[in-house]
């Protein structure tokens, strides 16, 4: 058996060992359980847009028994569920199976765009808000019922931008035309 000398302890030599403690000098320190973080890649809360302006009515209802929205919010000025191939009364049924509640929140089609802003966009969210939150305070899918696809593309970002205000997270607007 060859015997290795041990090393010179010089400028050149680290020692990679460390002196042991005594077991009863060690103490471990009681961390806090951990909690869950909120993820950035969490799935943002869910705004589907109606563009009502020549929908079918079969796409209208696979939409409802789809997302099942918490509430529907009607903007639409003289706001009806007469779609093509699909009675209101049926329209008015299933939403009702879903339990989504129903508010009509009609604003004039002239105002909406630039003038939208004189309608107090902060008050719209916060109604909006008021709907949304069920008894534990979670955001709850809504769908936005609008009559003209050139109002939707405008009236969408600003929804979007005053819900994650009012409510916090992150919110996505889907459109359906």
């Amino acid at each position: 058996m060859v015997e290795v000398p041990a090393p010179a302890m010089g400028a050149n030599v680290v020692s990679l060992v460390r002196p042991q403690k005594p077991m009863a000098d060690q103490t471990q320190v009681a961390r806090p359980a951990p909690t869950q973080l909120a993820l950035e890649f969490d799935e943002p809360h869910q705004l589907l847009v109606i563009v009502t302006d020549r929908l079918h009515g079969a796409t209208f209802l696979r939409w409802l028994l789809q997302v099942r929205p918490k509430v529907i919010v009607d903007f639409r000025f003289a706001p009806h569920f007469n779609f093509t191939a699909v009675d209101s009364g049926i329209v008015k049924q299933q939403i009702e199976a879903v339990g989504a509640r129903y508010v009509q929140y009609s604003i004039p089609f002239h105002d909406f765009g630039p003038s939208l802003l004189k309608h107090d966009p902060m008050g719209i969210a916060t109604k909006l808000s008021a709907f949304v939150r069920d008894t534990d305070g979670s955001p709850w899918p809504i769908m936005a019922l609008l009559k003209e696809n050139t109002v939707a593309g405008a009236f969408s970002p600003f929804l979007v931008g005053a819900l994650t205000k009012e409510l916090g997270g992150k919110w996505k607007a889907e459109m359906v035309t």
